[in-house]
């Protein structure tokens, strides 16, 4: 009777490690399949996306060919930039002519361009003390 107990004690174990083992496998099974999936969901997605961005550079190249056509037919004149837009700003002034402002002091005192003509600060022009050290 030991004996008996002993082996179905031992097919007990056996059947618990093959449902351990069969749900390993299952679960990588699981797992691969997944990245399958994934694998095969990629290339879709970037086919997908490059077709949209064909579709747009078509869009957007018959609109530059539709605006070059109506430039040409009707005598291109560029249009004057309204007050306040971003075309009538100063922009940031960078090499040799900028001059840099800290606080009261003037760092470069050199000619920089505003608009068609050029203005140079000289030191009788700077006063310390004044906003930005300029004479106002």
């Amino acid at each position: 009777m030991k004996e008996i107990n002993k082996y179905k004690q031992q097919n007990g174990q056996r059947q618990e490690q093959l449902q351990q083992t069969e749900l390993t496998f299952r679960h990588q099974i699981a797992v691969h399949e997944n990245n399958a999936q994934d694998n095969w969901i990629k290339p879709r997605i970037w086919e997908r996306e490059m077709a949209e961005q064909s579709r747009e550079v078509a869009s957007l190249k018959h609109r530059q060919d539709g605006m070059e056509g109506k430039r040409l037919l009707e005598g291109y004149r560029r249009r004057r930039p309204m007050p306040g837009s971003p075309e009538m700003q100063n922009p940031p002034r960078r090499g040799k002519g900028h001059v840099m402002m800290c606080s009261s002091l003037i760092s470069v005192a050199k000619p920089f361009p505003v608009g068609d003509h050029r203005v140079s600060w000289t030191e009788s022009q700077l006063r310390p003390g004044t906003a930005g050290g300029l004479k106002g």
